[in-house]
């Protein structure tokens, strides 16, 4: 069985700020650094910047948790 997915954002639910509520300050490459870089699957925001965030796009995930765009990657 597929994992549930966001109507809003279309990500699965766990990984989807909107459903789980984390939508604190964003954060900034000050405080946070990346911990992971990919492809992105979905389109998203920038945790950093709140750009957007393309699929088929680079981006990354930083420690705090938040999707970081091509743009604000090291």
């Amino acid at each position: 069985m597929p994992d549930p997915r966001c109507d809003f954002s279309d990500l699965p639910t766990a990984s989807c700020a909107h459903c789980t509520g984390r939508t604190g300050e964003a954060s900034t490459n000050d405080d946070a650094r990346v911990v992971a870089v990919f492809v992105a699957r979905f389109e998203g925001r920038c945790g950093w910047c709140e750009g957007a965030i393309h699929a088929d796009e680079r981006a990354g995930r930083d420690d705090k948790g938040d999707y970081v765009c091509q743009e604000c990657l090291p």
